[in-house]
């Protein structure tokens, strides 16, 4: 098995992008499966991970009356120069701005953390197969 850093299976600095999905306080309130200090801490060197080796991140997050509130601070300490992109649909692949931010990194493996699989993540993953030709042309 090779372990050249081309080769297409392995994910590297410059062949992929980190998405955030909705880490909001809000959200982690229906969290349950782990306990909500360690799901912040595994977001947070998940995220420390991406700034040291210099791979784009996308931010975004829900935006309603439900789920009001910014993402988590040490999130955006990390990325103070990103914007989170706000949205109204809880599946983020329906946001134009969100699709073009994507689009705009030129990588085509995305890693994607959301705190609600479910949900958050698996929504997008279920539209991103119907985008997956697009991507990767």
């Amino acid at each position: 098995m090779s372990v050249n850093p081309s080769d297409k299976g392995l994910l590297t600095p410059h062949n992929c992008v980190v998405l955030f999905i909705d880490h909001q306080p809000q959200m982690l309130m229906g969290v349950a499966s782990i306990f909500r200090q360690i799901l912040l801490k595994n977001l947070l060197v998940l995220a420390s991970a991406a700034k040291i080796f210099s791979v784009p991140v996308v931010l975004t997050a829900i935006e309603s009356k439900e789920f009001k509130g910014d993402l988590f601070p040490g999130l955006l300490e990390l990325f103070p120069d990103e914007t989170p992109i706000k949205r109204s649909s809880m599946n983020s692949w329906e946001s134009p701005a969100f699709v073009a931010q994507v689009k705009k990194t030129g990588r085509k493996n995305l890693v994607i953390a959301a705190p609600w699989t479910e949900v958050c993540l698996t929504m997008p993953r279920c539209k991103r197969s119907l985008m997956a030709i697009s991507f990767m042309q």
